[in-house]
């Protein structure tokens, strides 16, 4: 990594503070750790669902997507390994039973999720694909080569049908993913593009992959547990694991995956687009 991370978490620091998408950015991110994953581990009544858990594993998918793997640093993913491991080996210590996955071979960022629960092969992608608007195209060459996703601490959350998830937080230095996001919805739903979710139901704000997941979790969890949990990813707030730079319209694809990892079933890049 060419950057000194001080100078990146200095120069991220100032970006926090006063860019808007960031402020954002970061409240969510703080809400998801505090209240959707340690009150969610504090709460006495709290359960996760095996049988939504397994349902969600064979669900299929179709997001706009930023694809990770191959792009950004060559070492980006070996960085996460020691905390990864850091949590693998807590979880194992306190409960036996659960069943840690740690990937990164469908590592992406979520621009725009378009459909829950239906298989499409490329064709019916392309539906999509030849939809996106021109602002699109615009977008991506004019900020693409100017935006950073800077990788800094991780992103975590505790839910009854994924269970425990763990990720990296990105943050970027101009809001092209959000306008992105924006673009695509506004025209989708403006153009009545088939088949698409409800347009009421939740869209991400955040800008994350997910590489570590633990399931079959024992409730309640123990304190003890709750607390080396909370001291291990709070060591790594200030950690910079990388940078994602130069982003080109054939980093962005629509994929259909299968469970929320969105493991590739069939997927088309926007560079067949332009």
């Amino acid at each position: 990594m060419a950057e000194d991370p001080e100078e990146i978490l200095a120069y991220t620091a100032r970006l926090r503070r006063h860019y808007d998408h960031l402020k954002s950015l970061d409240s969510e991110y703080d809400y998801m750790r505090r209240t959707e994953t340690l009150d969610r581990m504090r709460d006495p009544t709290f359960r996760t669902d095996p049988d939504k858990f397994y349902a969600l594993s064979a669900q299929h998918f179709t997001s706009v997507i930023l694809r990770l793997s191959g792009i950004g640093d060559a070492d980006f993913f070996s960085r996460l390994h020691g905390p990864y491991e850091s949590l693998r080996a807590l979880v194992e210590e306190f409960d036996s039973r659960a069943v840690v996955e740690v990937y990164s071979n469908s590592a992406h960022v979520t621009i725009k999720a378009l459909l829950d629960g239906e298989p499409q092969g490329a064709d019916a992608l392309r539906v999509y694909l030849h939809a996106i608007p021109v602002s699109v195209e615009k977008w991506i060459r004019v900020m693409g080569p100017e935006t950073v996703l800077y990788a800094i601490g991780l992103f975590t959350n505790l839910h009854e049908a994924k269970g425990l998830s763990v990720g990296v937080r990105f943050y970027p230095n101009l809001p092209l993913i959000q306008i992105l996001r924006g673009e695509i919805g506004r025209s989708f739903y403006e153009e009545g593009v088939a088949p698409l979710r409800p347009e009421s139901c939740f869209h991400t704000m955040l800008t994350h992959t997910t590489g570590f997941r633990a399931r079959d979790l024992t409730f309640p969890m123990r304190p003890e547990f709750i607390q080396r949990f909370e001291e291990i990813v709070s060591r790594y707030d200030g950690t910079v694991f990388g940078t994602v730079r130069d982003i080109r319209i054939g980093d962005i694809f629509i994929r259909n995956g299968k469970s929320d990892k969105l493991i590739p079933y069939a997927e088309v890049s926007l560079s067949e687009r332009w």
